[in-house]
C-alpha cells in the first residue's frame, strides 16, 4: 500500500533526488506484489537464507535509515 501511495503522489521522473522517490516507490509495490503472489516461495527462500539474512539485516536498516535521512533533509530543508 505504501508503493501504491508514493507511486500516485509521486511519480516524478525528473533528474536528481525527487526521481529516487520514485524509484523507491516502484519498488514497494514490486516487493508487495511478488509477496502477495509468491508468499510459499518466499517463506522457503527466507527459511533457506535464515542465518545470512539475519547478518544483513543491520547493514540493510542502517542504509535505509541513511536514506531515509537524506530524502527528509532534502524535502524539508532550504534550497
Amino acid at each position: 500500500m505504501p508503493g501504491l501511495a508514493i507511486v500516485y503522489v509521486h511519480n516524478h521522473w525528473t533528474g536528481g533526488w525527487p526521481a529516487l522517490i520514485t524509484v523507491f516507490g516502484w519498488v514497494s509495490v514490486i516487493i508487495g506484489f511478488v509477496s502477495i503472489v509468491f508468499p510459499m516461495q518466499l517463506t522457503g527462500i527466507m527459511q533457506t537464507a535464515g542465518p545470512a539474512l539475519h547478518a544483513v539485516l543491520p547493514i540493510i536498516g542502517a542504509v535505509f535509515l541513511l536514506v531515509g535521512g537524506v530524502l527528509s533533509f532534502k524535502a524539508h530543508g532550504r534550497e
